[in-house]
């Protein structure tokens, strides 16, 4: 039985797409020279000002996905094309421009069906521009999660199956050599052309040093793939209200795995094929309960998900058969935030998230009665969004200066003074009860003290929001502590003093900042501290009709669980 399972096996891989990675070595000889010896054909290279023109100048309207600390895309128009262009930030400071611009070409050379292909890019100082086609049909996850139309069973089978083909493809680019790690699998990442067929988005931010070679192992993406599955089977998402779909499914898989679909598969399915559907459970289960020392491959997986290929020969079923629950629940977290693309420094910090949610807010009319009466608004400049695309040269990250979770700050010039740029990002798709631009807006445009940064003026033109405020040159507490200037004690002492007067303030007006920490605070011409960033804010609720308020960390979690017990003037101490 061996001997012909091995045969059967020989002559579905000489049956493969021609797009897929080969084992043999003519073809390795000819893949690698390819690679080695290119010319002339690749993506092609655009400057910045053309990629800003076509995004419309990296307009709110424009953007498609915020990937948080791996950059933004946007749609445009270039050449007479829609295209998708991502922009980068936080790049690594390790890269000549020649050598990014070579690792862009090493990633524009990767070829397959079910990959996004690379079409262009621009590289000008810290400014770093990937191209790509546009897909109208969008993510998996918004076809799955955000139509009325519901995704059959049978595109649902062959986007895992497709899915799985490009994968595979990546962990077997160049056999004999190192895989290529994705770390970023997820149904926002896998998008849809007209005829359904998936194309993963590449895994540029690995290639170009974005992520540490050899830190993670390509188990990551089988876990990734399969929270994918799980999607697909269930019609659940990655976290649905707090739950991660893997703690959901985990005490249901066994009866799935019986056969007994009931509570498991998307009741939304009119109709699927029942072993094709046990086959995807099957593999699912092993790509996320699997111990490290045994995780299938995705060749195995890629086999498995076949119906037409006996399950035996794709793999050890044995091996996999018995449910191995072996994830603790940090595991598990730690696998679901790679899965999900978040950079997490603890279980409690993204508990927290979610938690929050169920814990009631009051709204800004019921606070404001805390407010200082005296309002600013009047005072302050309105500008128009062309003229902060001009200070800032089309929000060029040579002139970025920091980046947050609620937006990115840009050095700009307006007029004869040089400016701080706050650009919000706006979370889609996410019901919120106060957008945290309009909070932080309120906030600054009510309150004056010499230790609070000083509100200048604002810019609100459809979904761009923009503050702009005095810039500090000497920028933050944390840089000046951890980096490469000193200060003395009398410094940090009137730092720590004026701090306090600053947090003070805010408190006798009910205002809560919740993530005061040394990257928060900046220093002025005279080292004098300027309390700042308060999209995390909230105001006091009025104690008359107090039911219960959140202990919940928000913010920078820097001594994990120990910090839910601080309170907001114990927090001063660790400045």
């Amino acid at each position: 039985m061996a001997p012909w399972g091995m045969k059967w096996a020989d002559r579905w891989i000489k049956t493969r797409d021609p797009n897929e990675s080969s084992s043999s070595s003519q073809n390795n000889r000819i893949h690698v020279s390819a690679f080695d010896n290119y010319q002339g054909i690749g993506p092609k290279k655009y400057s910045f000002s053309e990629a800003a023109e076509a995004a419309d100048h990296f307009s709110i309207h424009n953007l498609l996905i915020d990937y948080g600390d791996f950059g933004e895309v946007y749609k445009g128009s270039l050449d007479g094309e829609i295209r998708a262009i991502r922009k980068l930030s936080n790049l690594p400071d390790v890269h000549s421009q020649a050598d990014l611009e070579r690792k862009i070409m090493a990633a524009g050379r990767l070829r397959h069906r079910n990959l996004l292909q690379l079409d262009g890019y621009c590289i000008d100082g810290a400014n770093t521009l990937l191209i790509f086609k546009y897909f109208s049909n969008g993510s998996l996850k918004y076809n799955l999660h955000g139509k009325e139309n519901i995704l059959d069973w049978k595109k649902r089978r062959n986007i895992a199956l497709d899915s799985s083909r490009g994968l595979e493809y990546l962990h077997e680019v160049v056999p004999g050599q190192s895989k290529i790690t994705h770390l970023n699998i997820k149904s926002d990442n896998i998008l849809l052309d007209d005829n359904f067929l998936p194309k993963l988005c590449s895994p540029t931010e690995n290639i170009i040093g974005k992520t540490q070679v050899g830190k993670y192992s390509y188990k990551s993406d089988i876990y990734s793939f399969g929270v994918i599955l799980l999607e697909l089977i269930t019609g659940r998402k990655a976290i649905d209200e707090g739950t991660d779909i893997v703690m959901w499914a985990n005490p249901l898989i066994e009866r799935a795995l019986n056969r007994e679909y009931a509570d498991f598969v998307d009741s939304r399915l009119q109709s699927f094929d029942h072993e094709e559907m046990y086959r995807m459970i099957f593999c699912a289960n092993i790509c996320i309960n699997q111990p490290p020392n045994s995780c299938p491959s995705m060749r195995e997986i890629h086999l498995a998900l076949q119906v037409s290929m006996p399950l035996g020969i794709a793999l050890d079923e044995k091996k996999y058969n018995k449910l191995q629950l072996r994830a603790t629940y940090k595991d598990l977290f730690f696998c679901w935030a790679i899965s999900c693309g978040r950079r997490v420094t603890s279980c409690a910090r993204v508990q927290s998230k979610y938690n929050d949610r169920k814990i009631r807010e009051y709204s800004d009319d019921e606070s404001s009665s805390y407010i200082e009466e005296e309002n600013q608004r009047n005072n302050l400049e309105h500008y128009s969004y062309g003229e902060l695309v001009e200070a800032t040269e089309f929000f060029s990250n040579n002139r970025l200066v920091g980046e947050g979770a609620s937006g990115a700050v840009y050095r700009g010039k307006l007029g004869k003074e040089v400016v701080a740029i706050k650009k919000f990002k706006i979370i889609v798709n996410e019901e919120q009860e106060n957008l945290e631009d309009q909070f932080e807006i309120e906030v600054l445009t009510r309150i004056r003290h010499p230790n609070v940064v000083k509100l200048i003026g604002y810019c609100s033109e459809g979904s761009n929001r923009l503050l702009v405020l005095e810039y500090l040159m000497n920028k933050s507490l944390n840089s000046y502590l951890h980096g490469k200037k000193f200060l003395d004690w009398s410094s940090r002492l009137n730092i720590a003093i004026g701090s306090a007067k600053g947090i003070l303030y805010l408190h006798k007006y009910g205002i809560i900042h919740r993530d005061i920490k040394t990257d928060n605070i900046l220093l002025d011409n005279n080292l004098e501290p300027k309390i700042a960033d308060f999209s995390l804010s909230k105001f006091l609720p009025n104690t008359d009709n107090i039911s219960h308020i959140t202990s919940v960390l928000k913010g920078t979690n820097i001594l994990g669980e120990k910090l839910n017990k601080l309170s907001v003037m114990e927090n001063i101490e660790l400045l």
